[in-house]
């Protein structure tokens, strides 16, 4: 037998709902705290033969923006028979003028049904009204204390929408970061943290103060290990020689024999001269990018760097003929391949981003690496806190100029296919 519905909440004058106190105080820790026995109605034995079950009522008395993004419910004082006392002031008919916050209403009870098993709802025809309804849900989820019940409905609605997301992450991941900590989205999360940390050589102390407390730890971790990553491959990349430069103790170490390695000897010493400029002006791990510009022109090879042009300077300074330095290129070719290997073999260059690199490229590293382990609300069971108030869609975008519309009519036709198929 079902629980009698002892609860009335009134969100306006004419969105009134019914629901049995055990179901809302399992689900919302508003609730658990506010529907305590202290705070019930002791029905008389008229009202309990009349069928009256309303031992609380609780009403949304303050709307936004004096009520916060969600408004605030409240306890109504009742009488004996369940009814409101003389003293009480009637919720006013809301004027639809373009201002009232109809969506506001729509999320407490998107978030109230979810108690009983009915699915949330949202708007998933683009990024940008599945995002007004997932802060707008989020904000009302941790209101009530329910952030589990929205969770997993935000995340699939978001995820749904493929590159769009990936992309609008990788231009704000600050915001999103918030986002995903919020609704304990082990997707968008790590998406987040992989950008962060890849720019992380290029934010500001400000942007890194602003992130939560937690999620900076966690790409400060990434980072450093990205640090290490540089290191070990500029190191490697300044210890490789050819093959044949090499020598075994048990071969001729005569004069000869390393006379006829000279020219491969300049091509190497080219490039060090080369390679060292870029360190020392910043260009490899301690650049902005964390070195994303050098490490890309190494895994080119070929004419990516050290082309004609920049040998013709070489040659000014250190003059030879045209057929030494026809021997000096080729060898320097064959070096670059052996250094591209290097960076291939590092796997820095590699992605765990989701993003489409090659539609959305993106300048800095997106190979961390980011587990289970790397998420807050996995280590504590304590209730997250939000981090900061995010009122609209566009939060989410306008950090580097991006506009939320070109991102979701730039993936349109991906999006419409995919939900035909």
């Amino acid at each position: 037998m079902d629980p009698p519905a002892d609860v009335e909440v009134v969100l306006t004058h004419d969105r009134v709902h019914y629901f049995d106190s055990s179901t809302l105080r399992r689900h919302s820790t508003f609730f658990a705290q506010n529907l305590s026995t202290k705070n019930a109605v002791r029905l008389a034995g008229r009202a309990k033969n009349a069928g009256v079950t309303t031992r609380w009522r609780v009403e949304l008395r303050e709307l936004p923006p004096n009520g916060g993004n969600t408004g605030r419910l409240h306890l109504i004082e009742l009488d004996s028979m369940g009814r409101v006392g003389p003293s009480y002031t009637p919720l006013m008919p809301l004027n639809e003028n373009g201002k009232v916050p109809l969506k506001l209403f729509e999320h407490y009870e998107n978030i109230l049904g979810a108690f009983y098993g009915r699915e949330i709802e949202i708007n998933d025809m683009s990024i940008a009204s599945a995002l007004e309804d997932a802060v707008g849900l989020t904000e009302v989820a941790e209101y009530l204390g329910s952030i589990a019940v929205v969770s997993k409905s935000i995340d699939i609605a978001l995820f749904k929408q493929g590159q769009v997301l990936f992309r609008s992450i990788s231009v704000n991941p600050s915001a999103w970061a918030d986002l995903g900590y919020r609704i304990q989205s082990e997707l968008i999360y790590k998406e987040t943290v992989i950008h962060l940390a890849g720019r992380w050589p290029g934010l500001t102390d400000a942007e890194k103060a602003a992130l939560h407390d937690d999620t900076r730890a966690v790409c400060q971790k990434h980072h450093e290990k990205l640090q290490e990553k540089r290191k070990q491959l500029e190191l490697c990349v300044v210890a490789v020689y050819p093959g044949g430069l090499t020598k075994s103790k048990d071969e001729e170490h005569r004069r000869q024999q390393y006379s006829n390695d000279v020219l491969v000897w300049v091509s190497l010493s080219y490039f060090r001269h080369w390679f060292a400029q870029n360190i020392i002006n910043g260009n490899g791990s301690l650049s902005k990018d964390g070195g994303y510009k050098l490490y890309s022109q190494l895994a080119a090879a070929g004419d990516a760097y050290m082309d004609k042009g920049l040998m013709n300077q070489f040659y000014k300074k250190f003059t030879m003929t045209k057929k030494a330095q026809g021997v000096v290129e080729n060898h320097l070719l064959e070096f670059k391949e052996c250094i591209k290997q290097a960076v291939e073999k590092s796997n820095i260059l590699e992605s765990e981003s989701q993003l489409d690199l090659h539609r959305h490229p993106v300048n800095y590293l997106t190979c961390a690496q980011v587990d289970k382990v790397d998420f807050p609300w996995l280590k504590t069971r304590e209730p997250l806190k939000r981090t900061r108030v995010i009122r609209n869609a566009h939060s989410f975008f306008d950090a580097n100029g991006d506009d939320i519309n070109d991102m979701d009519l730039d993936e349109n036709e991906d999006y419409k296919r995919s939900r035909n198929t």
